[in-house]
């Protein structure tokens, strides 16, 4: 049974169009289970016959499966590959920018490597009425969207005005954006356009 729900885990999971990196997250536990069952009758064959050809396959399993989590370790250093992908770079510049007690709303956008290394609160907005709510006349609300949002709504949406503050769009030192983004000030509408 448990091959059975990793084996529908894995392909009902891949069939989805929108996949985060963890998608096969719920396929772990009964992966892991499989795994061990696999090892314990591997363990008690080799501890009842005490042949030497079976307590090699073992060990040589046991090398294999520690030298392919070490390398997967290597390949999945985040830390080394962040400031590649420009999210730590930006959040230094946007914090410098933003004073410390100020709202950042993402809008219509989710970049959670940036919220990562900005490192304070923030609301994740999907619809302009949802921003509003936050807009204030005199007091700016800092607001990260993407590009095309901005040529969507150039002065703001409906009730609202922005400008654009800065972007990661054009990368410094000839590193990779990660994902375009725009950092914008903006207001209620009732401060003139």
């Amino acid at each position: 049974t448990n091959f059975v729900f990793f084996f529908l885990c894995v392909f009902f999971l891949s069939l989805s169009s929108f996949k985060r990196a963890d998608y096969l997250l719920p396929a772990y536990p009964s992966a892991s289970y499989i795994f061990a069952k696999f090892i314990n009758k591997l363990l008690k064959t080799i501890t009842n016959t005490k042949t030497k050809w079976l307590a090699k396959k073992t060990y040589t399993l046991g090398i294999t499966t520690t030298l392919c989590a070490f390398v997967w370790l290597l390949y999945i250093d985040i830390p080394e590959k962040e400031p590649s992908r420009m999210a730590k770079n930006w959040a230094i510049e946007t914090n410098t920018l933003i004073g410390r007690d100020d709202l950042v709303i993402f809008f219509a956008e989710e970049a959670h490597s940036l919220a990562f290394h900005l490192n304070r609160p923030h609301e994740v907005l999907g619809t302009p009425e949802e921003l509003l709510r936050f807009l204030q006349k005199d007091k700016p609300v800092w607001v990260i969207t993407n590009p095309q949002v901005v040529k969507l709504w150039p002065s703001g949406p409906i009730g609202a005005t922005w400008h654009q503050v800065s972007s990661n769009i054009q990368p410094k030192d000839g590193q990779t954006t990660f994902k375009p983004l725009v950092l914008l000030k903006a207001y209620s509408d009732s401060k003139p356009r």
